[in-house]
């Protein structure tokens, strides 16, 4: 963990800004890696991680038409973005879960966007793939979408593509130090 100067925060090693201030944290020394694997964490961007764009839906189409192309893409979660194309929310097969759950009337029918999780928690496509899994640590997500500098769904970063990383690293022969 790394304590930004401006306002004592915590913030991962390899942040390029506090969190709880935006200060620049760029120009701190990073310690070095202690392989080639560690590396690839903080080396890697995470668009590396996906090579297609997000789901992106409205917020006023039904669950029901969500849950399809969720289903029709084979991913698990969808942003939601306004009519600008940037995000302002997420809803993932889990959301759909929970709310089936918790309500006794028909949620199908009803738009995503009473359903979503407002106010998602983004990364941009070039950030390290250590501070996209340390967002995902954090929040307990198992999905986080890639913005673009506009704030723009590029793509979605999921606990799966992380894993698949992690395999492709060690067939490649490297492993954790």
């Amino acid at each position: 963990m790394l304590a930004c100067p401006a306002c004592g925060a915590e913030n991962m090693l390899g942040a390029e800004e506090c969190e709880a201030c935006g200060y620049d944290l760029t120009d701190l020394s990073r310690p070095e890696s202690a392989s080639s694997f560690e590396r690839s964490f903080q080396d890697k961007p995470v668009r590396c991680l996906r090579d297609h764009p997000a789901l992106t839906v409205l917020a006023n189409q039904s669950v029901r038409d969500v849950l399809g192309l969720l289903m029709q893409r084979d991913e698990g979660c969808a942003v939601i973005v306004d009519d600008q194309g940037k995000a302002i929310g997420v809803f993932s097969e889990r959301d759909a879960l929970m709310q089936v759950a918790d309500e006794e009337e028909d949620i199908l029918d009803r738009p995503v966007g009473e359903l979503m999780t407002t106010e998602p928690v983004t990364v941009e496509a070039d950030a390290p793939i250590a501070f996209a899994l340390h967002q995902m640590d954090l929040g307990g997500y198992r999905h986080l979408p890639c913005v673009d500098e506009k704030g723009i769904p590029v793509s979605m970063v999921s606990v799966r593509d992380i894993v698949t990383f992690v395999g492709h690293r060690f067939l490649e022969g490297e492993a954790p130090a």
